[in-house]
């Protein structure tokens, strides 16, 4: 078996022809690659259907939802409030960082900087994509991915729709020239 060296921060991306629709086209940020098996997180694709009620129970989290209120925009002030509240709910919950796949000294990913200032950039996904150990370095071998480097233009400020083509075309291949054929020369 080849030893490939660890894809944790990097980006897993999805070969034409895959076999396997749920990754068609996928742009995977690893986030955990080793003996152990892998973990990484579809990042340009969106949930086809996702109701609030419904992901609180798939976390075990009861919810009311109360009215709020009759007034139809939050005033400035209730809006920074919120805003506040949300920031310290960020700072409060340990995430890991782009690039930067090591735990802080307690074994948490902390998403704050020595300054407390949380991250500029957030993404939330629901699920994972996970390997057996062995199994993403047999696929590698198969060519079934590539791998690219995860930058934040990618991960953050682009469309999902564009995300598998731009991180394609960023380690220098043009996708419209790629195929679901593959063979040994």
């Amino acid at each position: 078996m080849i030893d490939y060296p660890s894809l944790s921060g990097q980006l897993l991306l999805a070969m034409p022809g895959i076999g396997d629709g749920r990754f068609e086209r996928s742009v995977i940020y690893m986030c955990q690659h080793s003996a152990e098996g892998a973990m990484g997180l579809i990042v340009n694709k969106r949930f086809q259907s996702l109701k609030l009620p419904d992901l609180m129970s798939q976390l075990d989290i009861r919810m009311t939802t109360p009215r709020g209120g009759c007034a139809r925009r939050w005033p400035r002030r209730a809006r920074a409030r919120v805003r506040a509240a949300l920031d310290r709910l960020s700072r409060a919950r340990h995430v890991g960082r782009l690039g930067d796949p090591r735990p802080d000294p307690h074994g948490r990913y902390s998403a704050c900087d020595r300054r407390g200032a949380g991250p500029h950039d957030s993404l939330i996904a629901l699920g994972y994509s996970g390997w057996a150990p062995g199994q993403l370095e047999r696929e590698l071998g198969q060519h079934g991915w590539l791998t690219a480097p995860a930058t934040p233009d990618v991960l953050f400020h682009m469309p999902l729709e564009e995300r598998w083509a731009a991180a394609v075309a960023s380690i220098g291949i043009d996708p419209r020239l790629m195929t679901a054929e593959t063979g040994n020369a």
